[in-house]
C-alpha cells in the first residue's frame, strides 16, 4: 500500500502546486493586465483639482520603481491643503492587479523611511456622504531630532465600498483589479498630534473618488475560478 500512498502524495503535491501558481499568476495578472481596468485607470487621472476645502498644492508620478512593484495600470498622487487650517495631506490611490496592490502597507514603506511605529494599526470608520468606510490608521515618529509625527490611513476597494480588510490578498484574489487608497498626514514639531487632518480629508475625498470612479454601470469585475 505505500506505493499508492505515495504516489497519492506527490499527485496531491502537484495539484497543490499547480494551483498556487495558477491564484498567483492570477492575482499578479502574470499573463496579462485586465481591460476592464483601462477605463478605471482613464477616469482616475481626470479627478477634479479641488476636493472640498482642500486645494491641490503637488502633483508627480509614482517614482518608476514604485510602479513597476505595484505593477500600477493608474495612478494618482497629490499633496492637498485645506483652505481654512492650511493643513497639508498627501494622497495616493493606485490601480492594478489584487496581488501586488494588497500586499502593499505604509507599515513596511514608512518603517524604511526613517520612521517608526509608535501606534500600531488599527481600523477606524468614517462616515462620508456615500456611507461608512472602513480604513487602517498608523501612526509613526521620525527618528530625527525634530520629532514629527505621520498619521496614514489606507484602505482598498473594487467597488466604492473602501476597507480595512484583515488579509486583503486573499480577500480580493479573484478580482481582476484593485484599487488602494493612502492618505498621510504631517504633525509638526510642537503641535498635538490629531487625527482630524486625514479624517476630515478622507470625508471630502472619498466621496468625489467614488463619484468619478463608480458612478457610471461598470462590468462586474469578479473572475470566478
Amino acid at each position: 500500500m505505500r506505493k499508492p500512498l505515495m504516489y497519492l502524495s506527490v499527485a496531491t503535491a502537484l495539484a497543490m502546486t499547480v494551483m498556487s501558481g495558477i491564484l498567483s499568476g492570477m492575482a499578479s495578472q502574470r499573463w496579462g493586465a485586465s481591460q476592464a481596468a483601462q477605463p478605471l485607470a482613464e477616469q482616475l487621472q481626470t479627478l477634479p483639482a479641488d476636493v472640498g476645502d482642500w486645494s491641490l498644492q503637488e502633483e508627480a508620478p509614482l517614482s518608476e520603481t514604485a510602479q513597476n512593484i505595484l505593477q500600477c495600470q493608474g495612478h494618482l498622487n497629490r499633496v492637498y491643503q485645506n483652505n481654512r487650517t492650511g493643513r497639508q495631506v498627501s494622497v495616493a490611490v493606485i490601480l492594478g492587479p489584487s496581488g501586488p496592490v494588497a500586499v502593499h502597507k505604509p507599515s513596511i514603506c514608512y518603517s524604511s523611511r526613517n520612521f517608526i511605529i509608535t501606534d500600531q494599526e488599527s481600523p477606524i470608520d468614517i462616515d462620508t456622504e456615500v456611507g461608512k468606510q472602513s480604513l487602517w490608521f498608523t501612526e509613526f515618529q521620525s527618528k530625527g531630532l525634530e520629532k514629527e509625527t505621520l498619521q496614514t490611513y489606507h484602505a482598498w476597494s473594487f467597488d466604492g465600498k473602501w476597507e480595512a480588510t484583515q488579509e486583503p490578498r486573499l480577500a480580493y484574489m479573484w478580482r481582476p483589479y484593485l484599487f488602494k487608497i493612502q492618505v498621510a498626514a504631517v504633525a509638526p514639531p510642537g503641535e498635538s498630534a490629531d487625527e482630524k487632518a486625514g479624517i476630515e480629508f478622507l470625508k471630502d475625498f472619498i466621496p468625489q473618488l467614488n463619484d468619478q470612479l463608480f458612478s457610471e454601470p461598470t462590468a462586474n469585475p469578479t473572475t470566478t475560478p
